[in-house]
Parts: structure tokens; C-alpha cells; sequence
């Protein structure tokens, strides 16, 4: 090893193939070395959990959560407090936070710079080793130190990130919102969603790496994306209730916030709230891709096409509306 991506990559390894013991050791030496790595300290927490070690974990996750709601991290925020919720349901109410701070009428929303969630190209201290580890009942209070202290000279953001979509919503809607998604755990090479089946959902990744294929009708698949940190998937099948156009398969470990039907359904009171506000992510990510890739609007830089994008108006049609008449001047460009 010679980097803190090394060592994050021995931990998750260990994790993953269920040495608890050495995960906990690792992610420790981790936290120790860069104490501003979320993702460790969600790891160390997880991996008290698969250790038995419920309350210890709860302590964990709880600081986490509170850190990176005020940090700027807010989907990783609800990752950790989902896993809470399944713990302690009665922690609910931790949602109440990140909506009052996340929603469309919260005033510390804006173009903020969020807490950096640590370097890990940084290299391993001189003489660094991993060889011995320390007892099991030693590790785990020292563990559980580490992952709920406060970085020394953090300074929290006076502005945060709005959430795509969720943002748009009022506090109370949001609120309600977020206790309808569920949090989806998925290993490197699960598929979130397979080409061809309905969409019934549509996901956020809190956390994580995933690339979009499509099969080939010659055999093999394409390569269409990579998603990171934060993207949203799924939503047009969902709109359109139509099958899903590719498929969706997770890169590394993710962490993922998923909203389906059953969800909408249990959030009632907020389905008018939340189509309307799925349907205007949709239609600008729609605008956005035919802008970046056809060739029509090629001669078109970046902030000529965001404009363009602002001046396109939405029109639900019915059956048998005529939108377009042969001899009529023309009124402008449509894209269905």
C-alpha cells in the first residue's frame, strides 16, 4: 500500500468479504490518518453493526449524519440516518432536519462550497503498517471514538447544495418525502435496473460509482455512462411508465435512495407536489440531452443551449390534438 486510497481499498475489501475484524482495524487506522473521510466513517459504522455492536454503531451513524447534513453531504445523510431508522424507528424525526435545511424554503440554500470529504491521494506515512491487529475489544470503543468525534478546524458552509428535485419541494412535503424513499445497498456488479422491465422506480445515488449499458441487437452492450455521487436514474420510464432503455449496473459498493410506486402511493398527500416536480426534472433532462447531442444545436455553446433550455415551455397534449397544421406558419420548434 502506498497511498489512503489503498488503505480505503484494503478496508472495503475486508469488509466485503467479511473479515469484520480487519475491516475495523483498517478503516481505524483510516479515520486516524484523514479524519474528514466520510465514507470510512459510514464503513466503520457499518461494520460495528455486522459486529453486533448496535449502539456503538448508532453513536456513529448519528454523528455522521449530523456532520454531513450541515456539511453540504446531505445524501449521505440520509443513508445514514435510513440505516438508523431501521434500527431505532423513533429516530424518524432526524429527517425533519435535513428537509428543514434542503427545501425550497429553506434560506441556507444556494451556491455553497461543501465540507471536502478528505484526500486520499495523500501517501502513507513513513513506516506505516497493517500487520498486527489490536483486540477485538480494544478496537471497538477506540473505533467508535474515532468515527463520532468532530474533526479539529472544521468550518461548516453558510450556504448548502439544493438536492435535484427534492429541492423544489416545501419542508413539510420533503419531510414526508424522504420517509417514503428506501435506501438500496448494492455490491460492485448488481444491476439497479435491468433494459426491458417496467419502471416502477426511480433512483438517487447517495453514494458510489455505476455505469448505464445497452444491449446490442449484434450481441455484446455499449457503455452510455458512468454515474457518480448525486445523479438521479430512472425517472423518465417512471414518467412514461414505458420499459427501461438501458441497463444500470453499480461500478463499486452503492448507496442508493430509491422512490417507487408503493412510495408515491404511501406519500399521497404530496403526489401532485412530487409528479409536478419529477415531470419538470424529466422534461429539462430530456431538453438537455437532445441539446448536448443533436446536431441541430451543435454550433451552440454551453450557455447558449441553457438559455435555449429556459424558453422551452411544457404542453400536455390529448389524444387527438393536432399540434402541427400542413400549410400553417410555423410557430416554433417541438420536442415530444
Amino acid at each position: 500500500m502506498q497511498s489512503l486510497a489503498d488503505l480505503r481499498a484494503r478496508a472495503d475489501a475486508e469488509l466485503l468479504q467479511g473479515n469484520f475484524h480487519a475491516a475495523l482495524h483498517a478503516y481505524s487506522a483510516l479515520l486516524t490518518l484523514e479524519p474528514l473521510e466520510l465514507d470510512a466513517r459510514l464503513r466503520l459504522a457499518d461494520t460495528l453493526l455486522a459486529l453486533g455492536e448496535v449502539q456503538r454503531a448508532a453513536v456513529v451513524y448519528t454523528a455522521l449524519a449530523r456532520h454531513c447534513t450541515h456539511g453540504g453531504h446531505p445524501l449521505r445523510a440520509l443513508v445514514a440516518i435510513k440505516i438508523l431508522t431501521t434500527l431505532e424507528p423513533l429516530l424518524g424525526p432526524l429527517l425533519h432536519s435535513v428537509a428543514q435545511l434542503y427545501s425550497a424554503d429553506s434560506p441556507r440554500l444556494g451556491q455553497g462550497i461543501r465540507v471536502a470529504p478528505g484526500d486520499l491521494e495523500r501517501p502513507l506515512p513513513d513506516g506505516f503498517s497493517m500487520e498486527e491487529l489490536a483486540p477485538l475489544e480494544q478496537l471497538v470503543p477506540h473505533a467508535e471514538k474515532l468515527g463520532a468525534a468532530e474533526a479539529a478546524g472544521l468550518v461548516l458552509p453558510e450556504k448548502l447544495p439544493p438536492i435535484p428535485l427534492f429541492s423544489d419541494l416545501p419542508a413539510e412535503a420533503f419531510a414526508r418525502v424522504l420517509g417514503a424513499l428506501k435506501l438500496r445497498r448494492e455490491r460492485p456488479s448488481d444491476e439497479v435496473l435491468r433494459e426491458g422491465e417496467p419502471g416502477q422506480s426511480f433512483f438517487v445515488l447517495a453514494r458510489g460509482r455505476a455505469e448505464v449499458v445497452k444491449h446490442l441487437a449484434q450481441g455484446g452492450e455499449q457503455r452510455l455512462a458512468e454515474l457518480g455521487d448525486g445523479a438521479i436514474f430512472g425517472e423518465m420510464a417512471l414518467v412514461s411508465a414505458s420499459p427501461r432503455t438501458a441497463t444500470v449496473r453499480c461500478l463499486t459498493d452503492c448507496d442508493l435512495l430509491e422512490f417507487d410506486r408503493a412510495a408515491l402511493a404511501a406519500a399521497s398527500q404530496e403526489v401532485v407536489t412530487v409528479a409536478a416536480a419529477l415531470d419538470k426534472f424529466t422534461r429539462e433532462r430530456l431538453l438537455n440531452n437532445l441539446l448536448s447531442t443533436a446536431p441541430l444545436f451543435r454550433p451552440l455553446d454551453r450557455k447558449q443551449r441553457f438559455d435555449l433550455i429556459r424558453r422551452f415551455t411544457a404542453h400536455d397534449v390529448a389524444a387527438g390534438v393536432t399540434i402541427v397544421d400542413e400549410g400553417a406558419p410555423g410557430r416554433g420548434l417541438f420536442v415530444l
